[in-house]
């Protein structure tokens, strides 16, 4: 597997991550409209791209590693489930702290079917 490929993965993951944020942030009203004031609008991404590149970064390179040497198989089942464990831990570092926008399940298995989309682009890349 070619260093190429797994860029081009990166990259496709990282702007499918920022899509994903954006419309999620849009629709479903999970981004935060405190942080704007009376006549901004509210914010689209909840953190910077730079945290977005960095977590496709790292799901790019478990997905060198799982196409590349570990199998083809299984990986809907393996990137749904780092999309709940990441969805997961992030829910419960501000559970309690914020009001939720999204109740806690539908958070979570959105974020389970963000690491399966993620999966298919590296699939498609990497593959």
């Amino acid at each position: 597997m070619s260093l190429t490929r797994i860029v081009i993965g990166w990259l496709l993951v990282w702007v499918m991550f920022l899509f994903w944020e954006a419309v999620e942030g849009r629709l479903l009203g999970v981004a935060s409209s405190d942080r704007a004031g009376p006549h901004e609008r509210a914010p689209m991404l909840r953190r910077p791209p730079g945290a977005y590149f960095i977590e496709a970064l790292l799901l790019a390179l478990i997905a060198g590693l799982w196409f590349g040497s570990l199998g083809h198989g299984g990986w809907m089942l393996l990137f749904g489930l780092l999309g709940l464990l990441v969805d997961w831990t992030g829910w419960m570092r501000i559970a309690g702290d914020v009001e939720p926008p999204l109740p806690a399940l539908v958070h979570i298995v959105l974020g389970g079917a963000r690491g399966v989309a993620a999966g298919g682009l590296l699939a498609f890349a990497l593959g």
